[in-house]
């Protein structure tokens, strides 16, 4: 009847509502009467301290919230550590993909210089090459005998 985990023969009643009475019961702060003409208070913000007038103060609860709020502020912190240490971790990533790129480019570059410079040695050597007449048939090469017995190229 209550609801998806509650079957018919739960009790309408919660049997734990004087849980640990005997013993103390879980400190609750009292409390405070407003007139019926007043305005309700508007809810306080979770980060806001609570303000207890000095009668209502309970040193047992103020311990737990505070000590609450400090595993609180630790867990936001932890998880604040987490967030960052991921976020370098994908920025040097990046930053490796990135001077990876660069590289390539670099070593495309140098591929095209060195092709540049191998089309102009080899365009040299055929101008070279075409520039120089021929020998007449039967001349195997241009090697000459002057007057002296001095042997010349040419």
């Amino acid at each position: 009847m209550g609801g998806p985990f509650l079957d018919d023969e739960d009790p309408v009643e919660n049997p734990l509502k004087d849980f640990g009475v005997h013993a103390g019961g879980i400190p609750v702060p009292p409390q405070r009467k407003v007139a019926s003409n007043t305005r309700r208070p508007t809810r306080r913000p979770f980060n806001e301290p609570t303000l207890y007038s000095p009668q209502d103060r309970n040193d047992m609860l103020d311990f737990a919230m505070s000590t609450a709020r400090q595993g609180m502020v630790n867990h936001a912190n932890a998880a604040n550590q987490i967030n960052s240490a991921i976020s370098r971790e994908m920025d040097s990533r990046v930053a490796q993909e990135r001077e990876k790129r660069r590289m390539e480019h670099e070593k495309e570059l140098a591929r095209m210089r060195m092709q540049m410079e191998r089309e102009k040695t080899e365009a040299m050597i055929r101008r070279l090459e075409q520039e120089r007449d021929p020998l007449p048939p039967g001349v195997i090469s241009r090697i000459r005998i002057d007057g002296k017995g001095r042997v010349t190229h040419g």
